[in-house]
């Protein structure tokens, strides 16, 4: 059975705590094997996979049983959460063989994993070498380099187990930050320097000058024209990416995107979705183009207005709209507010959802009036 994830994270919690206190005992710990077979359900997977250490497995031992799989290097108390993280398997095989190190070096408290197999008959046991990764002792910015917000997760990490992928992870994530903010030449470079201590790292960030906007191409769309386009983007408003300002990836998804949507929602279009924004260096010096991916899908109709009161009312209180008209997210907004106005001096308290029927590009507007009851006096 699968185990939880609040499980897991309260084991790590306690690996953490307890992987390097000095008067640890440490030695060979056997863990336990399943006893039925392998269940079908997948293991979590760690959200970045680091790659496989030293865990060739000679042909000759593949599809034998394991008999025996034990731990080294890690202390006594946590070893059984250890193996408990490993998922081990009945029988051996390249691709099980890099499971196992794959699972002990997510857990990001190892630098070094290394399995060893000894063949006994037919079968086969296990060893898995584990160096506990030492302690990130100092963060420093190289003189250079201005302390930055994008820094923060970074600078975070001292005191953490060294973990050269969650490091390349965090400098990844900052770098997209930046070139989101228009600083296309925007280099983050992080230095590891191993010490007596522990690990020592450098983080020295060059923003360079901020790319002004040359173009805006919008890909995958069938309804908006290039002018079209330009036009959306209200280039009278100072706080945008307007041609020849500074572009933003995070100003495209606040301001350009709801724009786009109430455009071609208007028209009929519910289905689209910005699949990606991204900032490319233009052949215009330092400029650099937007680049707006999109899936404008499929355009809507009326299919049917349903009246769903309960109690008897005028029939000026209703919601006439034409069947087979494209919908019109605005001019239905419109339509709406002023039925429940006109329902409201009557009365009435009114009531309105739409359905969406993807397989027949159509929706229902279903309403329903109930009449105020008046307070007593």
């Amino acid at each position: 059975m699968q185990r939880s994830k609040s499980r897991l994270g309260a084991q790590l919690i306690a690996l953490g705590w307890l992987l390097l206190q000095p008067a640890a005992a440490y030695a060979d710990f056997a863990c336990p094997l399943p006893q039925a077979a392998e269940p079908s359900v997948a293991s979590e997977t760690p959200l970045i996979v680091p790659p496989v250490v030293d865990c060739a497995i000679a042909p000759l031992l593949h599809a034998r049983r394991i008999t025996r799989l034990s731990v080294q290097g890690v202390p006594d108390q946590v070893a059984a959460l250890v193996c408990d993280a490993l998922h081990p398997p009945n029988t051996l095989d390249q691709p099980k063989a890099n499971d196992l190190c794959n699972n002990a070096m997510a857990l990001r408290i190892f630098e070094r994993v290394q399995l060893t197999a000894e063949p006994h008959g037919d079968a086969v046991a296990l060893q898995l070498g584990l160096t506990v990764a030492p302690r990130i002792t100092a963060v420093t910015l190289d003189a250079t380099s201005d302390r930055d917000p994008v820094l923060t997760p970074l600078l975070e990490t001292h005191g953490a187990h060294w973990a050269a992928d969650r490091i390349e992870s965090l400098r990844n994530a900052a770098q997209d930050v930046l070139v989101g903010d228009g600083f296309v030449a925007a280099t983050l470079a992080v230095t590891s320097t191993r010490t007596a201590a522990g690990i020592a790292l450098q983080l020295k960030l060059t923003r360079g000058a901020r790319a002004n906007l040359a173009r805006i191409v919008v890909v995958g769309n069938h309804v908006i024209s290039q002018r079209e386009v330009e036009r959306l983007l209200a280039l009278d408003n100072p706080g945008f990416n307007r041609i020849g300002g500074i572009p933003s990836l995070a100003m495209v998804h606040r301001y350009f995107a709801p724009r786009l949507q109430r455009y071609y929602h208007n028209r009929g279009y519910l289905e689209l979705r910005v699949v990606d924004a991204s900032l490319l260096p233009s052949r215009q010096g330092s400029a650099v183009a937007l680049v707006l991916r999109i899936a404008d899908g499929r355009r809507y109709t009326l299919g049917a207005v349903v009246d769903e009161s309960r109690q008897p009312h005028p029939a000026m209180l209703a919601i006439r709209l034409p069947l087979g008209s494209v919908v019109n997210e605005a001019y239905y907004a419109h339509v709406i507010g002023e039925f429940s106005r006109t329902a409201a001096r009557a009365g009435f308290s009114a009531y309105v959802d739409f359905d969406t029927r993807t397989d027949l590009r159509q929706v229902t507007l279903r309403f329903r009036l109930k009449r105020r009851v008046e307070p007593t006096p």
